[in-house]
């Protein structure tokens, strides 16, 4: 007899478990499915009004800044241009300058005394 009153008593103690979770949940359930409130409907409108104005001015500096990047690499690209001109100029009066040296070297072993 002690066995089946034991197990009654679980199965008492099971179904009252249950039962709690039960309520619980329909809890949820009810907490989910109420009307939203007014006051919560303007809050996210609000919310979502101030979050497109923040993207719309993100996406303005966003294309600022795009441009000046594109600004910057346009006036990097000229820069390194007009010094690999620049360079090869200097490449170029260093030979014309080397040129005349050794002509003038030439020309000042020929014509000295010693020479003649």
């Amino acid at each position: 007899m002690r066995t089946k009153c034991g197990a009654l008593k679980a199965a008492q103690a099971e179904i009252l478990a249950q039962r709690r979770q039960i309520g619980e949940l329909l809890g949820q359930v009810r907490d989910l499915s109420s009307p939203w409130q007014e006051q919560d409907v303007v809050r996210i409108m609000t919310e979502h009004t101030a979050l497109t104005h923040k993207v719309q001015e993100l996406n303005t500096e966003n294309r600022s800044l795009r441009d000046r990047l594109t600004a910057a690499l346009d006036s990097s690209r000229f820069a390194d241009r007009r010094i690999s001109e620049l360079e090869a100029e200097l490449i170029e009066v260093k030979g014309m300058v080397r040129q005349r040296q050794t002509q003038r070297l030439g020309a000042g072993v020929a014509g000295s005394p010693a020479a003649a």
